[in-house]
């Protein structure tokens, strides 16, 4: 071989050479971060420069009004907060921290993104809203409603034309679409909402448009109308406030996250729902979250997806509501939630049915559509008991709850929770008496095929008395009478056919009753067609 000064040969110098240009093209690979800058307040009329390390370049600078209220003494100019674009060798956080360093910068952290926790879109019929009738969520349909409720959906934007929505949206009365900010509040036509999406490039618009279906599903699942159109929403009487933080890609950062939870505590809202988080946080996120609950504003958020024993915010940040997915069919935890010191309350997030763009309907799986679900009954809740604290939601979710699964995860019991409200349920099976002395004469009860897919059922039960009148009554979920069937009993099994070719799909309860015995016995069916 041929000897070099070295002594390598030339495979080994070649190799040498390409590990050097490998590792010289890491070091000077450009980098480009978004910081979140806070300033100190200055002395009005003084220069406020910056000397910024020359290992790393500004490339924009743009303003950013966290809080409109803040204030200074008059001599002194207001703290202020802008949002750097910078390109640099080094990672954000090194970045923020040397910034952090340098007067008259206060604080300087990394713009962090946040994440959707959404699974995997199903089959759009394959089942409906069996949520409801599953975990009996349509028995708090008899909490009376005593104050209105608004809840504001930090997401993708909402579709405010689809027909199970079009009503339910807020609107500012303060605010014209006129070009012209009416209510002096720093947005502009914002009648219905707000989008921060591309906020650094000036591109806000006052019309959160969902272009991802995110945010639309879970608008469904908290208030869709009760309208003989869709489906049902659990509050169907609540305001839902669209804001929009993520693009149609499922992109958004914790900098507009906070704009839009310090905007909706300005517009009264009582409750967020934050179906997203990330596992790194900011102070900025941090403060929107305490002025939230400073101004007694319920914040519900999702623990996330990645089925591990994590800290997510905003989640995990005190006095937030941490919500995971259970399996309803096996009350153990779902395998895509997170779980840790953050989760305080489950409910099952499997195949969620709810409203999509264009009126269309289809399911989704995640804690994202556990979260809508706490929210939903959360709201409820306030329009019940409007005056309680954000804290007591919970504690009476949670002191009736059943604990399921070895995380000790506290699931939504609806029939103590109504008992503990001293609140009757009047739903389906409560129409009619029970009576607790009875002898069992039926059993079994069930219909098939179950979900029902033509025109008729046909309900079996198994009786050990004869000639027994066996009334088989279907409800809705709203308690509504729909159909009813009788026959008379034989020893065995028993069966009676029951049409049901004019009725809508969706899901359904029925309950037999032997009126000779007061005995009733009930169940829970769907249609779907």
């Amino acid at each position: 071989h041929i000897s070099l000064g070295c002594h390598l040969n030339i495979k080994q110098y070649l190799i040498v050479v390409l590990l050097g240009l490998i590792h010289c093209s890491v070091i000077q690979a450009i980098q480009q971060h978004e910081i979140i800058v806070y300033k100190e307040p200055r002395l009005l009329f003084s220069r406020s420069t910056v000397t910024i390390p020359a290992d790393i370049q500004v490339v924009t600078k743009k303003k950013v009004n966290l809080n409109a209220s803040s204030s200074a003494a008059f001599f002194m100019s207001k703290p202020s907060v802008e949002l750097w674009t910078v390109e640099t060798q080094l990672n954000a956080q090194a970045v923020a921290d040397q910034l952090t360093n340098l007067a008259p910068i206060s604080l300087a952290e990394p713009n962090y993104e946040l994440e959707l926790y959404q699974s995997v879109s199903f089959d759009q019929l394959a089942t409906q809203q069996q949520y409801l009738y599953q975990s009996d969520l349509y028995q708090l349909w008899s909490l009376p409603q005593i104050q209105s409720v608004r809840v504001a959906v930090i997401d993708t934007g909402i579709d405010a034309n689809h027909l199970d929505l079009i009503k339910k949206i807020y609107c500012n009365p303060a605010e014209s679409i006129n070009g012209i900010d009416d209510d002096a509040n720093g947005y502009i036509d914002d009648v219905s909402g707000y989008s921060w999406v591309d906020h650094h490039d000036d591109l806000q618009s006052h019309m959160p448009v969902d272009d991802h279906g995110h945010g639309t599903h879970l608008a469904g699942i908290i208030a869709a109308e009760h309208n003989q159109i869709g489906i049902s929403g659990i509050h169907p009487k609540a305001e839902i406030l669209p804001l929009k933080v993520f693009d149609s890609n499922g992109k958004g950062n914790q900098l507009n996250a906070a704009l839009a939870i310090r905007y909706a505590v300005d517009q009264k809202v009582d409750i967020i729902n934050c179906s997203w988080g990330y596992y790194r946080q900011t102070e900025t996120l941090k403060s929107a979250i305490n002025y939230a609950l400073d101004n007694n504003v319920v914040v519900v958020a999702a623990v996330g997806n990645s089925g591990v024993y994590i800290q997510t915010y905003p989640a995990h940040f005190s006095k937030v509501i941490g919500v995971g997915s259970i399996n309803y069919d096996s009350s153990t935890l779902s395998s895509f939630s997170n779980w840790g010191p953050m989760l305080d309350i489950g409910v099952d997030g499997n195949n969620v049915f709810s409203t999509k763009p264009n009126n269309n309907y289809g399911q989704l799986t995640g804690t994202s559509q556990s979260t809508a679900i706490i929210t939903g009954i959360i709201s409820l809740l306030k329009s019940f008991k409007p005056n309680l604290k954000p804290d007591d939601y919970l504690d009476y979710l949670k002191r009736t709850a059943n604990i399921v699964t070895k995380k000790d995860v506290a699931q939504p019991n609806l029939q103590a929770l109504l008992a503990d409200f001293g609140v009757l349920s009047n739903r389906a099976e409560e129409f009619i008496s029970y009576s607790a002395d009875t002898q069992t004469s039926v059993s079994q009860l069930l219909n098939a095929p179950n979900p029902i897919s033509s025109g008729s059922t046909t309900f079996y039960f198994q009786s050990d008395q004869a000639d027994l009148t066996a009334v088989i009554t279907l409800y809705s979920l709203q308690g509504k009478q729909l159909k009813q069937v009788s026959l008379s009993t034989i020893i065995g099994q028993n069966s009676i056919q029951m049409d049901v070719s004019d009725l809508l799909n969706g899901p359904y309860i029925y309950v037999l009753q032997i009126d000779s015995i007061d005995q009733i016995t009930s169940g829970k069916c769907q249609i779907l067609r």
